[in-house]
């Protein structure tokens, strides 16, 4: 229960407040379990004050310190923390629902089972924060920086993560069902075995991250960059990863179905064990007829050739005509569902490319 003395003194209000808080520095406040519905506590010095249990509701916590201070449990619902320091702060189970955290400095913060759902996060700094099981879902988290923070096993269906910097963080098991990830910085971050079904990754980097496990349906990858990412057991279908660069990219064992992959960047990858059909290598923003392969080199050096015949079409460029027949055995095998072995009628032999 919170200390008598202390809500008295807070009752005076937050002149009166500071003001003991510099004479005290000692004292770490007790208002735990206090009700401050709707209290008006901007600019106040409530650090490492303990507030566990208490009612904070559509609290004024505008530009607040409160490093160090301990919410368990506490309602902090549509609460305003706006440019508010929540350094180090506890707020494992907390309830912040629909709380504005706009520019909040969250550095080091414990939201261990918080309620976040429908929270405003955009810029605040959440570097090295513990967010783990965390209901994030609908939060707006936009442009906001989580270096190293953990969001295993949290729940961010259908939030705002624009721009977001979850560089090395941990979001294993994390739920993005719907989450709109465009332009966010993931490199080496871990996302193994999380859900991302209908997420829009859209020009995101995922440099080295770890995608080991993680289920993509329906996934937007259009120009992602995920150079050198562990993919391995992954389940990749109906993504979207046209134009993105997969250099170097580790898909072990991985399921890639009916994925678009006009334009991808597909070199050195490891693909042993994986399982590919039906991946449509034409433009489909551009409505031209599906082309599909089953495999990703085949469907690069197809594309490939393709860009060339257009190329000659267009610039009048003379082709060797081994491209030419390669090109014709290749969507042979596709129309016709030929096997290498069947495609003897295309003359195809060593001197080609001669």
């Amino acid at each position: 229960m919170a200390q008598q003395k202390h809500l008295e003194i807070l009752r005076q209000g937050i002149e009166a407040w500071n003001k003991w808080r510099e004479q005290e520095p000692a004292i770490k406040p007790d208002l735990s379990e206090a009700t401050l519905w709707e209290i008006n506590l901007m600019g106040a010095n409530l650090s490492n004050t303990n507030f566990s249990g208490a009612n904070l509701v559509r609290a004024s916590l505008q530009g607040s310190l409160l490093d160090g201070a301990v919410f368990y449990r506490a309602s902090l619902f549509k609460a305003d923390l706006s440019e508010a320091s929540l350094r180090n702060a506890n707020l494992t189970g907390a309830n912040l629902s629909s709380a504005n955290l706009h520019k909040s400095d969250l550095h080091r913060v414990i939201l261990y089972r918080a309620n976040l759902s429908g929270a405003n996060l955009y810029d605040s700094t959440i570097h090295e924060a513990n967010l783990c099981q965390a209901d994030l879902r609908k939060a707006s988290m936009s442009m906001a920086r989580m270096h190293h923070s953990d969001l295993s096993n949290a729940n961010l269906s259908g939030a705002i993560l624009e721009g977001i910097d979850l560089q090395s963080a941990n979001a294993s098991q994390a739920n993005f069902t719907n989450a709109n990830l465009s332009d966010a910085l993931l490199d080496q971050a871990n996302l193994s075995d999380a859900l991302l079904n209908q997420a829009n990754l859209y020009n995101c980097i995922l440099d080295e991250a770890n995608l080991s496990g993680a289920t993509l349906r329906g996934t937007n990858l259009n120009k992602a960059s995920l150079i050198g990412t562990q993919l391995q057991h992954a389940t990749l279908e109906r993504v979207d990863l046209s134009n993105a660069n997969l250099v170097q990219s580790d898909l072990r064992n991985a399921t890639l179905s009916h994925c678009l992959v006009y334009g991808i960047n597909a070199w050195d990858i490891q693909l042993e064990g994986s399982k590919q059909q039906e991946l449509i290598i034409s433009n489909a923003a551009a409505h031209e007829p599906a082309i599909t392969v089953d495999d990703l080199e085949t469907g690069q050096l197809l594309y490939l050739l393709l860009k060339q015949t257009h190329s000659q079409s267009v610039f009048g460029c003379a082709m060797p005509r081994g491209y030419l027949y390669l090109l014709d055995a290749m969507v042979a095998m596709r129309s016709h569902k030929l096997s290498p072995q069947n495609c003897a009628s295309y003359a195809i032999n060593p001197f080609w490319l001669s």
